[in-house]
């Protein structure tokens, strides 16, 4: 038998696991038999699926996948479920961030194409390659948008950098080069 001294790095306390085989795969994947009769990971943690076995010896993974149908199956849901109840009460009100984190990165991935006058349109850019210091409230909000200076166009979302959505004729959305007329 084997003793491992199991360091959690965010509250730095050590534990120690008693561990009667170990297996080891090429990438670093660990399976250790724990000396209570458990499967776990490198840290002592139940593994997340019976997929996880699939560096034992085929005998060995019989035994295995025995153990996880009668007991681990259960006792891994039952911990990731745990952990993830921990993780979001630990986000709190974080959540309404993440969430806007989420919309800005789909604004920020708009593109438009930007116009002067009668003059050919610019090839399709994110409002960084425009030179705003920060994303514009319309970004992402309006099809078209006319200033003194530029006229923007936004691209449709499945159209490519040409402008192009799949279809031959064009459109001002997704070719601000044709007409709509």
């Amino acid at each position: 038998m084997q003793q491992l001294t199991i360091k959690n790095t965010r509250t730095g306390k050590s534990r120690i696991i008693h561990v009667l085989r170990s297996w080891f795969d090429g990438a670093g994947k660990q399976i250790h038999l724990l000396a209570d009769g458990r499967y776990a990971d490198a840290q002592g943690h139940p593994l997340k699926s019976d997929g996880d076995f699939s560096i034992m010896p085929q005998h060995h993974r019989k035994v295995a996948l025995l153990w996880w149908n009668r007991r681990g199956k259960n006792e891994s849901r039952e911990y990731f479920e745990a952990l993830d109840r921990q993780q979001e009460a630990a986000a709190g009100d974080y959540q309404a961030e993440l969430a806007e984190a989420e919309n800005n990165t789909l604004l920020d991935a708009v593109l438009y194409y930007r116009k002067k006058g009668k003059t050919a349109a610019s090839k399709a850019q994110s409002w960084m390659e425009f030179g705003f210091p920060s994303r514009p409230d319309w970004w992402g909000q309006a099809k078209e948008i006319k200033f003194k200076d530029y006229n923007y166009v936004m691209i449709e979302p499945d159209a490519d950098e040409n402008g192009t959505a799949g279809n031959d004729e064009g459109n001002a959305a997704g070719d601000p080069n044709k007409s709509q007329d």
